[in-house]
């Protein structure tokens, strides 16, 4: 587990020589308060660990997310999977602060060969990831079957020069994503018709 530099100029050359794959970068939670400043890459984790004697609770600012209380020596993560700044503070010790500043750097894109199949078919699903020229990069592919709302994986495959490709076979009206390092892509949406054969 890699240990966070919160310098700013040791920060800004962490993220620009970060490795390809997603990342823990471990935050103190110290008697004085937070890392001032985590600089991660989307799909990347952050892991707060209470080095301070009493219980403490990490609650962003914007009240979009928190943790549950963390006894002295307990940890909690979080995984950032969007670009943007996060600002967050203590709930116990509401005068210290923290920010999160995540390069979105990674991206997965999905597109499938047809929008509308017949049931019982297969349906090529082939997309990208950001880093150009890879080779063995795992991408997970998640569906949500229609009346879910949730989705689950249904298939894994690798990238080959950046590029991947995988068969499924959907039920229903089924949205389809793709997840890379974390990242997931935008649903894409396969229409599944029904097998009609008219007997005379």
């Amino acid at each position: 587990m890699k240990k966070l530099l919160v310098l700013p100029l040791l920060a800004l050359g962490l993220a620009a020589a970060a490795p390809a794959s997603a990342d823990d970068f471990t935050a103190s939670i110290s008697p004085s308060g937070f890392p001032p400043l985590i600089s991660i890459l989307n799909g990347d984790r952050v892991v707060w660990k209470n080095d301070d004697a009493v219980n403490r609770q990490i609650v962003a600012d914007d009240n979009s997310w928190k943790s549950p209380v963390l006894r002295p020596g307990e940890s909690w993560a979080r995984i950032f999977r969007q670009g943007g700044v996060f600002k967050y503070h203590g709930a116990f010790k509401t005068d210290q602060h923290g920010t999160v500043e995540v390069s979105a750097s990674r991206v997965v894109l999905i597109r499938p060969t047809v929008k509308w199949l017949q049931i019982f078919r297969s349906v090529r699903l082939q997309g990208t990831v950001s880093r150009q020229g890879s080779n063995g990069e795992e991408v997970s592919i998640e569906a949500r079957p229609f009346g879910s709302s949730t989705f689950e994986q249904v298939a894994r495959t690798t990238t080959k020069n950046g590029v991947w490709s995988v068969l499924v076979k959907p039920r229903r009206n089924t949205v389809y994503r793709a997840v890379w390092q974390n990242v997931p892509s935008a649903g894409q949406i396969i229409h599944v018709k029904p097998f009609v054969r008219l007997k005379q």
